[in-house]
């Protein structure tokens, strides 16, 4: 310890360059550290995922719930379980204490998945056994409302081009969600009183469609020099073929006969609103990796720039919520309470000590502490 106490006046150049390179070294880092209200953590949890379309929560909690949970219950340090079934999903939780190894546990589980597959229903094609994290990335980053006079519930075009495509655009930026709208979609209502006339079952419909709406690859034909993709198209491609398309009977049963057809709008069963009238929600979310405040001022900017479109004129676009503003008074809170707590220090001990030159060793270190701090996060 005496070695250390003496080296600074042992060696006082190679003393002055350290401690230089350790204040060049924090200030560099105090600009390019990434800003975030948290970091990121993996929580100790293991999760079995099922998509099973069709079926229903009473017979997912049967059939896949309970197979999995009682080979996933094997599993060494389970602190507990947590399941769910819903229409056509259910996934069942294994939580584990924070010292566990993640990824050991996520073979275990991976295991005991495999051994309740034979258990599941056979047309469970698959189980997804993943783990998540929590951080920066996982809240939206700014928050707002679209709204205009006029009724937005049938520009999803014009507001997926000009309004979601060149936000998703910027530099790291993950994702872009619009509420309350949607793409219009085809929509087939099937008549029961015209199947059973006809003698046709919901089932048969669905099969005829499923077998005619469909692209196939037919292989490769290759000449001496050249080759050529074969592909059958069989995708329809307008109402009309979808209202021809037959239905495998010989009095020539089209789909129109016992179904209608059209496209419009899906139904949205809850809305939002601003000033009174129906709105938007715009959602931006940012890769975990991006600094949340360069990232929002980005966002920001090209906001600004869209509201200037000659084709968006009449719709505006109100930010309610913007993490980098929020980052930023954070930070503007952190630095007046360290300033006017570093004074109160200096202060107290000249108080006490009566001597400047001791008093005012103090005053450097504390933000040369800070500093050192900085740039070893950084490192």
């Amino acid at each position: 310890m005496r070695f250390l106490a003496d080296l600074p006046q042992d060696r006082p150049v190679a003393t002055i360059m350290l401690l230089i390179s350790l204040m060049v070294l924090g200030f560099v880092a105090i600009f390019q550290l990434p800003l975030d209200f948290m970091p990121t953590v993996e929580r100790p949890m293991v999760q079995a995922f099922v998509n099973y379309p069709g079926s229903q929560p009473l017979e997912n909690l049967r059939q896949i719930v309970e197979p999995l949970e009682e080979e996933m219950a094997t599993v060494s340090q389970v602190d507990s379980m947590y399941s769910q079934a819903q229409p056509g999903t259910a996934f069942v939780e294994a939580r584990f204490d924070w010292d566990v190894d993640l990824d050991v546990k996520k073979i275990e589980v991976r295991e005991a998945v495999d051994r309740a597959i034979p258990n599941l229903p056979t047309d469970v094609t698959e189980v997804i056994v993943q783990t998540f994290q929590t951080g920066p990335g996982d809240g939206a980053m700014i928050e707002a409302r679209i709204a205009a006079k006029r009724d937005l519930s049938q520009d999803w075009s014009l507001l997926e081009q000009r309004i979601r495509r060149p936000l998703e655009r910027i530099r790291g930026i993950a994702k872009v969600d619009l509420g309350g709208v949607s793409p219009q979609q085809v929509r087939i209502e099937i008549d029961p009183d015209a199947l059973r006339r006809h003698g046709v079952t919901p089932a048969e419909v669905v099969r005829t469609m499923s077998a005619a709406h469909l692209d196939l690859d037919a292989g490769a034909l290759r000449s001496d020099v050249l080759r050529y993709d074969v592909r059958t198209r069989g995708r329809f491609t307008d109402l009309a073929e979808i209202r021809a398309l037959p239905l495998g009977r010989d009095d020539g049963l089209r789909l129109g006969d016992v179904a209608a057809v059209e496209i419009r709008e899906p139904f949205v069963d809850f809305g939002r609103r601003l000033d009174g009238s129906f709105a938007i929600s715009l959602q931006v979310f940012k890769e975990p990796s991006a600094n949340t405040v360069e990232a929002a001022d980005a966002v920001m900017a090209r906001i600004a720039e869209i509201q200037q479109d000659p084709q968006l004129k009449g719709i505006d676009v109100l930010v309610w919520n913007n993490a980098g503003v929020e980052i930023r008074r954070a930070l503007a809170g952190l630095r007046d309470a360290g300033i006017f707590g570093g004074l109160l220090v200096v202060c107290v001990l000249f108080a006490f000590l009566r001597r400047a030159r001791t008093t005012m060793v103090v005053a450097v270190a504390i933000p040369f502490s800070l500093l050192v701090t900085c740039g070893v996060m950084f490192m």
